[in-house]
Protein backbone atom coordinates (compact mmCIF):
# COMPACT_ATOMS: atom_id res chain seq x y z
CA UNK A 1 0.00 0.00 0.00
CA UNK A 2 1.33 3.44 -0.94
CA UNK A 3 2.20 5.62 2.03
CA UNK A 4 3.46 9.19 2.11
CA UNK A 5 7.24 9.19 1.84
CA UNK A 6 7.41 5.86 -0.02
CA UNK A 7 9.62 5.72 -3.13
CA UNK A 8 8.41 3.16 -5.66
CA UNK A 9 9.87 2.14 -8.97
CA UNK A 10 7.81 3.14 -12.02
CA UNK A 11 8.54 1.38 -15.27
CA UNK A 12 6.93 3.82 -17.72
CA UNK A 13 8.85 6.95 -16.74
CA UNK A 14 11.26 7.77 -19.61
CA UNK A 15 14.14 8.99 -17.42
CA UNK A 16 13.01 8.89 -13.81
CA UNK A 17 13.44 5.68 -11.83
CA UNK A 18 10.41 6.07 -9.59
CA UNK A 19 7.86 8.17 -7.75
CA UNK A 20 8.02 9.65 -4.26
CA UNK A 21 4.48 9.59 -2.88
CA UNK A 22 3.55 12.87 -1.18
CA UNK A 23 -0.24 12.89 -0.93
CA UNK A 24 -1.43 12.40 2.64
CA UNK A 25 -2.28 8.93 3.92
CA UNK A 26 -5.97 9.70 4.37
CA UNK A 27 -6.05 9.96 0.58
CA UNK A 28 -3.52 7.18 -0.12
CA UNK A 29 -5.33 4.56 1.97
CA UNK A 30 -8.82 5.48 0.78
CA UNK A 31 -10.58 3.89 -2.20
CA UNK A 32 -8.86 6.23 -4.64
CA UNK A 33 -7.42 5.45 -8.06
CA UNK A 34 -4.24 7.53 -7.99
CA UNK A 35 -1.67 9.19 -5.75
CA UNK A 36 0.35 12.38 -6.18
CA UNK A 37 4.07 12.88 -5.77
CA UNK A 38 7.30 13.79 -7.50
CA UNK A 39 9.36 11.88 -10.01
CA UNK A 40 12.64 10.56 -8.61
CA UNK A 41 15.93 10.48 -10.53
CA UNK A 42 19.36 8.98 -9.94
CA UNK A 43 21.16 12.04 -11.36
CA UNK A 44 21.09 15.80 -10.97
CA UNK A 45 19.13 17.96 -13.39
CA UNK A 46 17.29 21.29 -13.77
CA UNK A 47 14.80 21.87 -10.98
CA UNK A 48 15.72 18.69 -9.12
CA UNK A 49 16.26 18.61 -5.35
CA UNK A 50 18.70 16.25 -3.66
CA UNK A 51 17.23 13.79 -1.16
CA UNK A 52 19.69 13.61 1.77
CA UNK A 53 21.56 10.32 2.11
CA UNK A 54 19.72 8.59 -0.72
CA UNK A 55 21.78 9.54 -3.80
CA UNK A 56 18.48 10.44 -5.42
CA UNK A 57 16.96 13.69 -6.69
CA UNK A 58 13.30 14.72 -6.59
CA UNK A 59 11.93 16.26 -9.75
CA UNK A 60 8.56 17.48 -11.08
CA UNK A 61 5.15 16.89 -9.55
CA UNK A 62 3.14 14.14 -11.21
CA UNK A 63 0.04 12.07 -10.38
CA UNK A 64 0.11 8.33 -10.97
CA UNK A 65 -2.44 5.54 -10.81
CA UNK A 66 -1.82 3.17 -7.90
CA UNK A 67 -1.69 0.20 -10.27
CA UNK A 68 1.40 1.71 -11.94
CA UNK A 69 3.43 1.83 -8.73
CA UNK A 70 6.14 -0.80 -8.84
CA UNK A 71 8.46 -2.32 -6.26
CA UNK A 72 9.02 -0.16 -3.14
CA UNK A 73 12.58 1.17 -3.01
CA UNK A 74 12.70 2.98 0.33
CA UNK A 75 10.62 4.82 2.90
CA UNK A 76 11.76 8.39 3.55
CA UNK A 77 11.49 10.04 6.94
CA UNK A 78 11.02 13.70 7.91
CA UNK A 79 14.72 14.55 7.46
CA UNK A 80 14.85 13.18 3.91
CA UNK A 81 11.50 14.73 2.97
CA UNK A 82 12.32 18.20 4.31
CA UNK A 83 14.21 19.63 1.29
CA UNK A 84 11.59 18.28 -1.12
CA UNK A 85 8.79 19.84 0.91
CA UNK A 86 10.65 23.16 1.19
CA UNK A 87 11.17 23.27 -2.58
CA UNK A 88 7.46 22.68 -3.21
CA UNK A 89 6.44 25.34 -0.71
CA UNK A 90 8.72 27.82 -2.49
CA UNK A 91 7.73 26.92 -6.05
CA UNK A 92 4.03 27.09 -5.25
CA UNK A 93 4.36 30.27 -3.12
CA UNK A 94 2.48 28.55 -0.29
CA UNK A 95 3.81 30.79 2.49
CA UNK A 96 2.57 33.90 0.71
CA UNK A 97 -0.74 32.46 -0.47
CA UNK A 98 -1.69 30.67 2.75
CA UNK A 99 -1.19 33.90 4.72
CA UNK A 100 -4.16 35.98 5.81
CA UNK A 101 -4.38 38.20 3.84
CA UNK A 102 -2.68 36.31 0.99
CA UNK A 103 0.11 37.81 -1.09
CA UNK A 104 0.59 37.11 -4.79
CA UNK A 105 4.05 35.96 -5.94
CA UNK A 106 6.20 38.52 -7.68
CA UNK A 107 6.21 38.50 -11.50
CA UNK A 108 9.28 37.36 -13.41
CA UNK A 109 11.29 39.92 -15.40
CA UNK A 110 11.62 39.77 -19.18
CA UNK A 111 9.34 38.61 -21.99
CA UNK A 112 6.55 36.18 -21.20
CA UNK A 113 7.18 32.91 -23.06
CA UNK A 114 5.69 30.55 -20.48
CA UNK A 115 2.37 29.82 -18.74
CA UNK A 116 1.78 32.51 -16.11
CA UNK A 117 0.77 32.10 -12.47
CA UNK A 118 -3.02 32.22 -11.85
CA UNK A 119 -3.81 32.14 -15.56
CA UNK A 120 -6.22 29.50 -16.86
CA UNK A 121 -5.26 27.53 -19.97
CA UNK A 122 -6.28 24.49 -21.93
CA UNK A 123 -3.50 21.98 -21.38
CA UNK A 124 -2.53 18.32 -21.73
CA UNK A 125 -5.31 17.69 -24.26
CA UNK A 126 -5.20 14.23 -25.90
CA UNK A 127 -6.33 13.84 -29.50
CA UNK A 128 -10.13 13.76 -29.75
CA UNK A 129 -10.82 15.20 -26.28
CA UNK A 130 -12.80 18.49 -26.23
CA UNK A 131 -10.76 21.45 -25.00
CA UNK A 132 -13.27 22.41 -22.31
CA UNK A 133 -12.51 19.20 -20.45
CA UNK A 134 -8.90 20.18 -19.92
CA UNK A 135 -8.89 23.59 -18.26
CA UNK A 136 -5.99 24.11 -15.87
CA UNK A 137 -4.74 26.92 -13.64
CA UNK A 138 -1.03 27.63 -13.16
CA UNK A 139 0.01 27.32 -9.50
CA UNK A 140 3.80 27.67 -9.74
CA UNK A 141 5.31 31.17 -9.66
CA UNK A 142 6.58 32.80 -12.82
CA UNK A 143 10.31 32.72 -12.00
CA UNK A 144 10.03 28.93 -11.79
CA UNK A 145 7.98 28.81 -14.99
CA UNK A 146 10.43 30.96 -16.95
CA UNK A 147 13.54 29.08 -15.81
CA UNK A 148 12.18 25.54 -16.30
CA UNK A 149 10.21 26.19 -19.48
CA UNK A 150 6.96 24.88 -18.06
CA UNK A 151 4.66 25.17 -15.08
CA UNK A 152 2.84 23.28 -12.37
CA UNK A 153 -0.87 23.23 -13.16
CA UNK A 154 -4.03 22.10 -11.41
CA UNK A 155 -7.01 20.88 -13.39
CA UNK A 156 -10.36 22.67 -13.09
CA UNK A 157 -13.61 20.73 -13.30
CA UNK A 158 -17.35 21.26 -13.02
CA UNK A 159 -18.06 17.57 -12.43
CA UNK A 160 -20.51 16.84 -9.61
CA UNK A 161 -18.57 13.66 -8.86
CA UNK A 162 -15.63 15.69 -7.59
CA UNK A 163 -15.83 17.13 -4.10
CA UNK A 164 -14.53 17.11 -0.55
CA UNK A 165 -11.00 17.78 0.71
CA UNK A 166 -8.62 18.59 -2.11
CA UNK A 167 -11.38 19.89 -4.41
CA UNK A 168 -12.14 23.49 -3.34
CA UNK A 169 -15.10 25.26 -4.92
CA UNK A 170 -13.98 28.47 -6.64
CA UNK A 171 -15.86 31.70 -7.30
CA UNK A 172 -16.01 30.79 -11.01
CA UNK A 173 -18.19 27.76 -10.22
CA UNK A 174 -15.41 25.29 -11.00
CA UNK A 175 -13.61 23.02 -8.57
CA UNK A 176 -9.83 22.70 -8.47
CA UNK A 177 -8.39 19.17 -8.43
CA UNK A 178 -5.69 20.07 -5.90
CA UNK A 179 -4.69 16.49 -5.05
CA UNK A 180 -3.04 16.19 -8.46
CA UNK A 181 -0.89 19.21 -9.37
CA UNK A 182 1.26 18.34 -12.36
CA UNK A 183 4.26 19.86 -14.15
CA UNK A 184 3.76 20.35 -17.87
CA UNK A 185 6.25 21.77 -20.38
CA UNK A 186 5.12 24.94 -22.13
CA UNK A 187 4.59 23.07 -25.41
CA UNK A 188 1.71 21.14 -23.77
CA UNK A 189 -0.08 24.33 -22.68
CA UNK A 190 -2.21 26.36 -25.11
CA UNK A 191 -0.83 29.80 -24.28
CA UNK A 192 -1.91 31.57 -27.48
CA UNK A 193 -4.53 34.25 -26.68
CA UNK A 194 -7.16 32.91 -29.09
CA UNK A 195 -7.05 29.49 -27.40
CA UNK A 196 -7.72 30.73 -23.88
CA UNK A 197 -10.83 29.83 -21.87
CA UNK A 198 -13.08 32.33 -20.10
CA UNK A 199 -12.45 33.39 -17.40
CA UNK A 200 -8.77 33.41 -18.22
CA UNK A 201 -7.44 34.12 -14.74
CA UNK A 202 -8.35 33.28 -11.14
CA UNK A 203 -8.61 35.86 -8.38
CA UNK A 204 -6.14 36.03 -5.50
CA UNK A 205 -8.87 34.75 -3.17
CA UNK A 206 -9.38 31.69 -5.38
CA UNK A 207 -5.63 31.09 -5.62
CA UNK A 208 -5.49 31.10 -1.82
CA UNK A 209 -8.15 28.37 -1.72
CA UNK A 210 -6.12 26.34 -4.20
CA UNK A 211 -2.91 26.83 -2.20
CA UNK A 212 -4.56 25.81 1.07
CA UNK A 213 -5.98 22.66 -0.53
CA UNK A 214 -2.59 21.68 -2.02
CA UNK A 215 -0.89 22.30 1.32
CA UNK A 216 -3.39 20.00 3.06
CA UNK A 217 -3.33 17.29 0.37
CA UNK A 218 0.48 17.15 0.46
CA UNK A 219 0.93 17.79 4.20
CA UNK A 220 2.81 21.02 3.55
CA UNK A 221 0.89 23.17 6.01
CA UNK A 222 3.49 22.97 8.82
CA UNK A 223 6.13 24.17 6.37
CA UNK A 224 4.04 27.24 5.48
CA UNK A 225 3.89 28.59 9.04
Amino acid sequence: MARRGLVCRVARFPQAIGLLVLTNDDWNTANTIAVGGVAVFDAQGPGRVEIPGARLWAGPLIPLEKTELGVPMMQLGPHELAPVEEALVERLSLVELCADPPRAPLPAPGPVTYPQWANVYYADVPEGVPLERKRHVVVSHDVHNRVLGGAVLVRLTTSERRGGPGFPQLSTGAKAVCVFPKFLPTRMVRTEPRARPTPGRLSLADMRLVALAIADAYELRPATR
